[in-house]
Order: C-alpha cells, then structure tokens, then sequence
C-alpha cells in the first residue's frame, strides 16, 4: 500500500481508499505475528488551516533550542488512543459506535529539545477508549532526526508533572527549568474522525518511523519481545512447582453468573491461552475456584481468578521478595544511567507440576480448565517466582561498575556511564532471550539518567515519589475497617523515605487498629487520628 501511494481507512462508513501524489515513510520493517492495529482521533481535513498553525506556532518555538526538528503534516495530525496486535473487534465495537460529528481539545503546545507535542483534553466517554500505555493523549507534531515519535507520549506523560513554569518574554510562552521545556496554552477545538491504521512492525505506532529500536538493541533475539499481552515464555531448566495441602479438604465454589459481555471479553485471552498450552481443560478436578472479569478503565478486560480458598489451605513458602526500600538502597551512589526492564506475563514462565495444577481449576463456558503454569492470585506465586529468576539469572555477569537489582518481574540496571548500562542491558537482554523469558519492549526504559521504578523517579544516586504513586495514596478514601486501615498504612510507607518521623507522624492511625477481632472490625476515629489522615 505505501508503495502504491495509498490509505486504507477503516471508519464508521466501511473501508475508504485514497491516493496520494507523495509517499509518506510508513513502517516497512517487517513484523513478526500479527500487525499492530492503530486506532485513531484523526484531524479531518476542514481543520487542516488550524493545525497548520499550531505546528508552526512550535516551529518558531524550537528555534530556542537551535536544532532542527522534523515537524508532522497538518494532514498526519491525530491522537492514538488504542493499539493492539490483530484486529481488536471488541473494541471496534465502542470505537466506531460514534455516529456524531466528535472533537478533541487541545490544551497546551510543548516544545522541547527533541520533542514537540500538543496535550489533548479528551471528554469522559473518550477516556474510557484511551488505552496507550505509558503515554497521555496527544498529538505528536514534531522529533529529533535520531529520535522516534513513540517516544514522544512517555516524554509528555513526564513533562506534565513538572510545575515550575515560568513566564518568558516570547509572547505568553512559559518555560520549565526542571523539564526544559517550553509551553503555551493552545485551547483548540478541532474536528476528527475514528479510524484504524495498520503497522506491521509491534513497535511502530506512528508514521514516519525508520527504524523500531534504537541501534544497540537490533542484535537482540526477536524471541524475547512479547508478540501480544498474552504471549507467555518458559524459563529454561525451572522445575514444575507443587503445592503442599495443609489437609484433605479440596474447595469447591460455584461459578456466579457472569454477564455476556464480560465472558465475551475474556474469550480472546482465553484461546490465546489454550494455544500455548497454558490453559488446558481439567474435567475430574476436586477444587473449583471463580472467575470475575474485569473491566479496565481503558477497555478491555482483564481475567481475574479468586484463589483466597485455595490460599487459606495450602502450606505456603516463607517470602522471599525483597522490600522496595530494600532494593532502591542497593543503587550505587556513582549511578548516572539506568535500564528497566519488565518481563512480560512473568508468573505464566514458571511451569505447575501435572500433579498440582487441579488446584487452579475454574469453570468456563460449562466447562471445567485449569492453569499449566504459575498464575497471578495464588499466594505463593511472588516468592516462588522470585526464586526461579534468581536462579535463571545465576549463570550471568555484569560489567565492572554495574549493579544488576530485581523485584518480581522488574528488573534494574544502574551503572556509572553509558557505556556501561549499554554494555550491561545487551547482556541481560541475550541473556533473557537464552533463558526463556518474555520481556515488554514497550516498557523498556533504555540507557536513561532518569527511569520511573517500583512507583519511584529515579535520576543519579537519589530517588523521588513518583506522581502517580502519590495521587494513588492521596485518593485512598478514609478507612473504616481493621483490614482498609493497614492496607492504607502498608500503601503509605512507600513514603517513609521521604517523611522525617514517619513512624511518629503515623501512630496516631496505627493506634486505632485493635490489637483482636476480625479483619472487618469497625475503627474508632480520633480526633489526632482525623487530623493525621487528613494531613
């Protein structure tokens, strides 16, 4: 289709065909598995003289800078809000429901060294369809040569949390030292259309993109990226877990009615996981737990097995997983470069034993499944896979100079040059790729002086609170219970670095959970207690 100068354009009217005297680079890298599906809030064509303006409003901006940008067309402006490998029906559905004429907002325009990028302010109904991960709704308007445009809704997401914005002498641009960025309010409505793109490389989310992956990491094995959210690897040589009873009792729960709608939106990550063997049916199972999909906030659904029965009878392992706190104190004080890499569907690379995995069991479609390999919900799952990557990671070694920390399925690479972390990354990764697992390119944070880890901004030797992890904690509702008290208390000690006297300042919360009763015991509230929790 690029080479025939022509969009395949997938709308709320059918497919539409158009021609195009120049070819715009599209992706030509050749993927492997399903092409990305890329779901669009394009700007219609009536709006072209508006856009037009706000790329040369930051044109004129990046000249502060004194490097060249390479700037989008007023004809190639949209906002991403979903992307998927293979055809996403069930989004489809919601996505192209809309029959209305619809518009997006601007807010802001933001010019930065490498990057340029409007943020956009989408209506309720419009969040809920938004699902790119690790980004905020955009539009992209320009890049650095050497940079990619996928890198461009991380580095916005990280920009707005920046608030020291000061006026400057450029009309009503404002600048943030911190961030080193320009910004001016741009409040504009444009008009847009819902459609589908297609990439056929996973990486490739926008046009005009050459190569998928920074240069280093082209020797990589194609085998270590997940393909898809429910691609799944085995670690080589890990032994099938079993699992201890504490009796002879075997739970067996009824699987409550389920809607349509959320059967439906399971069924995907259900064959998907039949096909690699992960999910196989088990007729003769003795325990039976339920299932309850949930629904994400940006579409989607996401499976979720009620094990609590089967954790309350089973001989669970001592922990072994680390304290956050724990690790981040392991980061060298000469660190200047980090590399984060999460390994994809982690607990699924850690194979059951035939003769526990009855113990997983649970009813679809009137018929008994059950799970092959380690999976989320089971209490033993975090430590008996922490176990299994410390051994598979054994057998490697870092560079001089370089500090290699995990947690779970994050890993952490903190050296003193780039070099080094260069260096040290391509290692792992081979590593990685030799061992069986699966890694997220996606959320792989390269070679970086600052990298978000474990809810924490890392950059040089010191660490802050992130933004979200600090929202997450403030919009906790006030606790009414035993058991909603210390799950608040176990969610704000990730601020204990951070606050001097901690243990003083939360006693006051500390000392209303009674020392018997149930977890649902009611909480007396204290003057002092309301105070601290407000504060």
């Amino acid at each position: 289709m690029c080479k025939l100068g022509m969009n395949l354009t997938s709308g709320p009217e059918g497919l539409s065909v158009q021609t195009q005297t120049e070819v715009p680079i599209q992706g030509v890298q050749k993927g492997i598995g399903e092409p990305l599906y890329v779901y669009e809030w394009a700007i219609r064509p009536t709006h072209g003289r508006l856009a037009d303006e706000m790329i040369k409003q930051a044109q004129e901006q990046s000249k502060c800078f004194g490097s060249e940008l390479e700037w989008m067309q007023p004809d190639q402006l949209h906002t991403t809000t979903h992307v998927n490998e293979g055809r996403d029906r069930l989004f489809e559905k919601d996505f192209f429901k809309q029959s209305s004429l619809e518009t997006i907002r601007t807010e802001y325009i933001y010019v930065g060294k490498k990057y340029a990028a409007a943020s956009v302010q989408l209506t309720t109904e419009q969040k809920q369809l938004f699902s790119v991960c690790n980004s905020v709704p955009h539009i992209s308007l320009g890049k650095a040569q050497c940079e990619q445009y996928e890198e461009i809704g991380p580095w916005l997401r990280l920009t707005l949390r920046f608030s020291d914005w000061e006026p400057t002498l450029v009309d009503e641009w404002q600048y943030s030292k911190r961030a080193n960025v320009y910004r001016l309010r741009a409040p504009t409505t444009f008009l847009v259309q819902r459609i589908l793109t297609l990439a056929e490389d996973p990486s490739i989310t926008m046009p005009a993109i050459s190569s998928p992956l920074p240069p280093p990491l082209q020797g990589i094995p194609e085998a270590l990226w997940a393909k898809g959210k429910n691609d799944v690897g085995l670690i080589k040589n890990c032994a099938p877990i079993t699992i201890t009873p504490k009796g002879n009792y075997r739970p067996r729960q009824k699987q409550y009615p389920l809607r349509k709608e959320a059967l439906e939106g399971i069924r995907p990550v259900m064959e998907a996981l039949k096909e690699a063997g992960v999910i196989i049916p088990c007729p003769s199972s003795p325990v039976r737990t339920p299932i309850f999909p949930v629904k994400k906030a940006g579409g989607g659904w996401r499976f979720v097995q009620d094990l609590q029965a089967v954790n309350s009878v089973v001989h669970a392992r001592a922990p072994t997983v680390p304290n956050p706190h724990t690790i981040l104190s392991g980061v060298p004080q000469n660190t200047k470069y980090y590399t984060v890499v999460d390994l994809a569907n982690a607990f699924f690379s850690v194979p059951v034993h035939p003769d526990s995995q009855y113990w997983f069991a649970f009813e679809f479609d009137e018929q008994l499944f059950t799970f092959t390999r380690l999976c989320q919900g089971y209490c033993e799952s975090p430590t008996i896979y922490n176990q299994a990557l410390k051994q598979s990671l054994e057998s490697l070694t870092m560079p001089e100079g370089v500090t290699l920390l995990s947690f779970v399925d994050n890993l952490l690479i903190a050296a003193p040059t780039k070099e080094a972390c260069t260096e040290a990354t391509i290692k792992l990764l081979k590593h990685l790729a030799q061992e069986g697992h699966k890694a997220s390119l996606e959320k792989l944070q390269f070679c970086k002086e600052e990298v978000t880890f474990l809810g924490h901004i890392l950059k040089g030797a010191t660490h802050t609170l992130s933004t979200d992890r600090a929202e997450a904690i403030a919009k906790i509702p006030k606790p009414q219970t035993k058991k909603q008290m210390l799950s608040f208390l176990g969610t704000a000690s990730y601020c204990r670095a951070f606050i001097p006297s901690y243990a003083n300042i939360e006693a006051p919360l500390r000392g209303l959970i009674p020392t018997k009763g149930h977890n649902n015991s009611t909480l007396e509230w204290t003057e002092q207690a309301e105070e601290t929790f407000v504060n």
